[in-house]
């Protein structure tokens, strides 16, 4: 017994000793390189670096080759002047590496960023005044910052209010949404700087509308440039009242504190939605870079409406985002161009 135990144990040495780093195998570890891109999405005229570690971690890219769509460049950066989908690998010595891809796409067309605040409220609402008063201190500082006024509850009640709130997860009233991405944050007429430094970006879509009135029949035409490759958009559409007259529960100081406000004036009333409450899709043919798409739409006003004071409002998303690209309002009659960034 002790004889085979002898002869088992000795096998089992040899076998760990064959199986144990030699001379031929060592710098296994090494024996592959990964290539890393800055970027791999890009515009045309952008340059993207190229990085490459061997198995130990050395960045050795001064000393590897790399290559776009097979051909060899002269160092570890490169400037693409074309459109398209690149491949992109890379050689250090006898070693290769995985081959990865780099989209490149036009340079975009840049326009003036428009800001959308979603009021939700209600007349029975006691501390929404306090968002009024926001809105007031906003229009005084800006005509850029579009007001959506969301009524629940009384007798300016938008038919699916519910459902965007649902979607926005708004629970409480009042709250005010800043292009669908962020709350407006409390007390609002202290923190009017939180919309009106939205306005300092850029976009890179446009909407431009057009409209006339025969009698009650509204016939609008809604344009939409886009400036980036966009897969996916959808257009939205509403149909805006000022001037509604209706008592305001009041719980703050504002409006001298009175509760109710007698004869209180609600502007900028969310009264129809022309498309689906969260935008219609655009075709996909006409969607993509420095591409213009057309809609029209007829529509009958409804007789109680007062048309001196309907506005209309259009905003872009994309995707299956719901965060407001641009916006923009136009007044009944109005024919609007697309706004240049410098605008």
């Amino acid at each position: 017994m002790k004889k085979i135990m002898h002869k088992s144990s000795l096998l089992f040495l040899l076998l760990i000793l064959s199986c144990s780093g030699s001379g031929d195998d060592e710098g296994q570890t090494n024996e592959y390189i990964d290539l890393f891109i800055s970027s791999t999405t890009g515009f045309v005229g952008e340059t993207i670096i190229f990085s490459v570690f061997d198995g130990e971690g050395n960045n050795v890219s001064t000393s590897a080759d790399f290559y776009v769509n097979e051909v060899k460049i002269s160092s570890n950066t490169h400037t693409f002047n074309n459109t398209g989908t690149y491949s992109v690998y890379a050689k250090f010595g006898q070693l290769t590496s995985e081959t990865k891809t780099v989209e490149i796409m036009a340079t975009p067309i840049t326009f003036k960023q428009n800001v959308v605040v979603e009021d939700f409220t209600g007349t029975w609402c006691g501390w929404c005044p306090r968002v009024s008063e926001a809105v007031r201190l906003l229009k005084q500082e800006t005509s850029d910052a579009i007001v959506i006024a969301i009524h629940n509850g009384d007798a300016m009640q938008f038919s699916q209010e519910g459902t965007i709130r649902a979607a926005f997860n708004v629970t409480g009233f009042p709250t005010a949404l800043i292009n669908r991405q962020e709350r407006w944050a409390s007390p609002q007429p202290s923190n009017v700087s939180q919309v009106t430094g939205k306005m300092s970006g850029k976009s890179y879509a446009s909407v431009a509308m057009e409209s006339s009135v025969s009698g009650d029949n509204l016939n609008l035409k809604v344009k939409v440039r886009m400036g980036y490759g966009y897969k996916t958009m959808k257009l939205a559409v509403y149909m805006l009242e000022d001037g509604l007259v209706y008592d305001q529960r009041n719980f703050t100081s504002y409006y001298g504190g009175a509760d109710p406000i007698r004869d209180f004036v609600h502007d900028d009333v969310l009264r129809r939605s022309l498309t689906n409450v969260f935008g219609d899709d655009l075709p996909s043919d006409q969607v993509g870079h420095d591409k213009i798409y057309t809609r029209d739409f007829v529509y009958a006003i409804p007789p109680n409406y007062d048309k001196s004071k309907v506005k209309l409002v259009a905003f872009v998303t994309t995707g299956s985002e719901r965060t407001i690209v641009n916006v923009r309002q136009s007044k009944l009659g109005e024919t609007q161009d697309f706004q240049p960034l410098d605008e």
